[in-house]
């Protein structure tokens, strides 16, 4: 999972981020793996720790990648795929529509999402509802289909969810 160049870099990262501080603010580290100042523990760091906070999404191949989030966002998306959810980004018409441009002359595709279980349309996020004739949680959209092209400037960046339950196009959120 990790050269032998990535290790060192990382050896060297936590040498000068939490050795070298600790030895000149009077910290120790025990021989558990917490660091103490004066008996009082403060922190506990490991190598693989640190290495895993940026790789979340490598374990979900399924999710679209390329953000750093957190293990709840993560859990949540999931449960949204699992259930049929993915999102379909805007998209330009011209190469002047592009993102971040406000110019209302621009035309842009919306983006919506789509149940590719239950053929349902959402315009909005879905959100989570409890389902009495299944004893389940249900994720449900608001059953608008948005499909169609507007005019206005470019759209909003889009958030976590519709980032990591699409296939290609719009920016990081």
């Amino acid at each position: 999972m990790f050269t032998y160049k990535s290790k060192v870099k990382l050896y060297i990262v936590i040498t000068i981020c939490f050795l070298i501080p600790l030895t000149l603010t009077g910290c120790s580290k025990n021989p558990n793996g917490t660091i103490t100042n004066n008996g009082i523990s403060q922190l506990n760091t490991s190598a693989k720790y640190i290495q895993n906070q940026g790789n979340l999404l490598n374990n979900y191949p399924s999710l679209r990648g390329g953000i750093t989030t957190d293990q709840q966002t993560i859990n949540i998306a999931l449960d949204m795929q699992n259930q049929g959810w993915e999102y379909i980004m805007p998209q330009p018409k011209s190469p002047e529509a592009a993102w971040g441009n406000t110019d209302g002359r621009t035309t842009w595709w919306n983006g919506y999402w789509y149940n590719i279980k239950t053929g349902q349309y959402s315009s909005i996020t879905p959100y989570k509802k409890f389902n009495e004739k299944t004893n389940n949680v249900q994720y449900i959209g608001n059953g608008i289909n948005p499909q169609g092209w507007r005019r206005g400037g470019s759209p909003r960046r889009p958030n976590k969810f519709e980032w990591l339950l699409s296939k290609h196009g719009g920016i990081k959120p």
